[in-house]
């Protein structure tokens, strides 16, 4: 076998290691390791403020899809709502398709727009959505024929040259504020 020969790194007297270290010796200064650790520290607050605010969006975006799904699935109820009544205050329910609700007096002169609440809100998951719409008269023939008041007569005006916009709106709260959400259908005769 070949001999070993060991050489140590530092070498001095009576088998310690001593020495001292020159001006060229690498290593780090306490404040150096200070500063750095300091950096470090803004780097990773920045990162963990990122994350709440990633998280916050996240359920926003979640709160807007619910929205969206309850806004779309009110006016798929309200087009089952005979054309005649969609504007009428309804407070049992029987003659719109299970939905209760209380309509304004129509709002300005032509054309007339009626404002309708539903008498229940809707909880998802928390947060509460609580929705209504607004049914437009759009003359189409502009005939001027839009409703009782109109000088088509009395009682409702069922014009088959017209149209009724309605806009479903859902409104909700989250940690972001308050949020509007408005779907628009328009119906015919």
């Amino acid at each position: 076998m070949a001999d070993l020969k060991v050489t140590p790194f530092f070498k001095g007297g009576s088998g310690g290691i001593k020495g001292k270290c020159s001006g060229n010796a690498a290593g780090f200064t306490l404040v150096e390791v200070l500063i750095a650790v300091f950096i470090t520290s803004i780097a990773l607050m920045a990162l963990a403020s990122l994350a709440g605010t990633a998280i916050k969006a996240t359920e926003a975006g979640r709160k807007r899809t619910q929205a969206v799904s309850l806004a779309t699935q009110k006016l798929e109820s309200l087009k089952k709502v005979p054309y005649s009544k969609i504007q009428t205050t309804d407070t049992s329910g029987a003659a719109s398709m299970g939905i209760s609700r209380n309509c304004g007096a129509p709002v300005g002169t032509a054309p007339p727009v009626f404002t309708c609440t539903p008498t229940s809100a809707t909880d998802t998951l928390g947060t509460i959505f609580t929705w209504r719409w607004k049914v437009t008269y759009v003359d189409l023939d502009n005939d001027g024929c839009y409703f009782a008041a109109s000088p088509c007569g009395t009682g409702p005006v069922i014009d088959g040259g017209d149209i009724k916009k309605v806009d479903v709106e859902v409104t909700w709260r989250d940690l972001l504020g308050s949020h509007t959400l408005t779907l628009t259908a328009l119906r015919a005769i």
